[in-house]
């Protein structure tokens, strides 16, 4: 099977000098606003609620539309998910008497303005060290341009790509693992969430459905390599839109947007240039952006419903205005603020209690978790982050799961260590970012690996992050070894 040659060559832009050193102010600017940040933690009260809130929602509009205008793609996605979960806090900025979160715990916290604007500065004070680190690694990466489009020209060697006949078996092997991380029946038999375990959980395989979606990443890559891609994309295409309509929003799950975005970034990073030129030289740029971002103004829309639908869906007197209130409350709490409620009960602790810091036993537990739960229960070891026991559980009296960012980081260092922690982690999204003017396999799946774990991570936790690694080193060999199977052909290096 033969590849197309020159759809591939995404040479790394050269930087324009005007630009050169434009990445280091902004860091030190922003680096500057998370230190001012630290102090204003200790005094949440010196400024007004709507003012602290307010302060948290325009450093990362201003983040963002940086980013975008960098076109730093997954970096600016991982700016949103950090950004998501304290969204709905603008209300406090408009309505003297608007609550965080309504459940009967999180009222009373979401009432104290001191709570409230501590959650707000703890959140400032990890978005301004993401963006510090992620506009450093900007500046680092102008200063060797010449090293990295030298880079990409000399490694266009013949390498090899998948058959359709091992790429079909791929694509049934990641529509097995989401068809048993699926529930079993659809929320019209049966009422979302009383299906405790799936398949996979019962297995001991939790993390099924994210490994189905770091393997079609790299199926995804693949076709990118093939010239003949047709019937690929027509397997790809019917694997994909299986797993997010019948095992994923039928069932009420909504695990698949990580997929959808995963593959978007991907698209943007190392899909067909030449088309991206066309639409340029018409002048239909703006266009595609605009048509882009209504596209994912639809797909939210319709997410933030399902998390309010799913649980009425057995009800068979659900009237149109039902329908109206379900996407209203959808928009104030759904998936990523429950995931804010957590910053809420951590903002608590630090206002009304002693905090206990766990000075980096947390760390240490990801790596003891490592073995998944099914070699875990085969040898009769008990990880120390599990289904009952781990960050998404320490404030389980206010929330039902899940976690911030800034929590894990927050607990082990402390507010210092948080802001130091943000920029070491803005760094390592800012060099993963650098590589989408890769055309090795092996970087190109390390920014899809981040681009479809980042839901999972940000707003679950960090195991969730290690498990996707895992998953993409096995099918990484597993793939080397398949097409070490095929002929070779003229193209792309799938690694060196």
């Amino acid at each position: 099977m033969d590849v197309d040659h020159k759809e591939y060559q995404n040479e790394q832009a050269r930087p324009d000098k005007r630009n050169r050193n434009a990445g280091l102010p902004v860091a030190l600017a922003f680096l500057g606003v998370g230190v001012v940040s630290l102090g204003m933690m200790s005094n949440a009260t010196l400024l007004p609620l709507g003012t602290s809130v307010l302060i948290f929602h325009v450093t990362a509009w201003v983040g963002l539309a940086l980013l975008l205008i960098r076109r730093m793609y997954l970096a600016a996605f991982y700016v949103m998910l950090f950004y998501m979960p304290l969204s709905s806090s603008i209300g406090y900025v408009f309505v003297q008497d608007y609550l965080f979160w309504l459940s009967s715990r999180a009222i009373p916290l979401g009432r104290d303005p001191a709570t409230v604007s501590t959650m707000m500065w703890i959140g400032e004070i990890g978005l301004c060290g993401l963006l510090s680190g992620i506009f450093s690694t900007k500046q680092l990466q102008q200063k060797q341009p010449q090293i990295q489009h030298k880079e990409i020209e000399n490694s266009c060697v013949r390498k090899r790509i998948l058959g359709v006949p091992l790429f079909l078996f791929l694509a049934l092997f990641a529509l097995l693992l989401s068809w048993g991380a699926a529930p079993e029946q659809t929320i019209f038999n049966e009422a979302y969430g009383s299906q405790r375990f799936t398949r996979a959980s019962s297995a001991g395989f939790n993390a099924g459905a994210l490994s189905s979606y770091v393997l079609l990443i790299l199926l995804q890559l693949d076709i990118y390599r093939t010239k003949n891609k047709s019937l690929k994309i027509a397997i790809l295409g019917f694997a994909i839109f299986y797993i997010i309509i019948f095992l994923q929003l039928l069932r009420g799950d909504r695990e698949s947007s990580g997929l959808i975005a995963g593959m978007v970034l991907v698209q943007l990073a190392f899909g067909s240039k030449h088309i991206q030129k066309q639409l340029k030289a018409a002048g239909v740029t703006i266009w595609k952006n605009i048509f882009s971002l209504v596209v994912l103004l639809v797909l939210v829309a319709a997410f933030v419903f399902l998390g309010s639908f799913r649980s009425e869906a057995t009800n068979r007197n659900v009237t149109v205005d039902d329908l109206t209130e379900m996407l209203v409350r959808g928009m104030r709490q759904n998936t990523w603020t429950a995931a804010g409620v957590n910053n809420l009960a951590l903002a608590d602790e630090v206002v009304n209690q002693t905090p206990e810091y766990f000075f980096g036993k947390t760390y240490v537990d990801f790596f003891l978790s490592l073995p998944p739960s099914f070699v875990a229960r085969a040898i009769g070891y008990e990880r120390p982050i599990n289904r009952n026991a781990g960050p998404g559980l320490w404030y389980r009296h206010i929330t039902n799961g899940g976690t911030h960012a800034v929590i894990v980081p927050f607990k082990n260092f402390g507010a210092f260590g948080l802001l130091a922690f943000m920029c070491g982690l803005g760094l390592l999204l800012g060099f993963i970012n650098k590589l989408d003017g890769s055309c090795l396999l092996r970087n190109q799946y390390i920014y899809g690996v981040f681009a479809v774990s980042g839901f999972k991570w940000f707003w679950y936790g960090e195991m969730n992050l290690i498990r996707a690694c895992m998953a993409a080193i096995i099918f990484y060999f597993l793939y080397m070894f398949f097409v070490g199977q095929t002929k070779v052909s003229r193209g792309l290096p799938v690694g060196n």
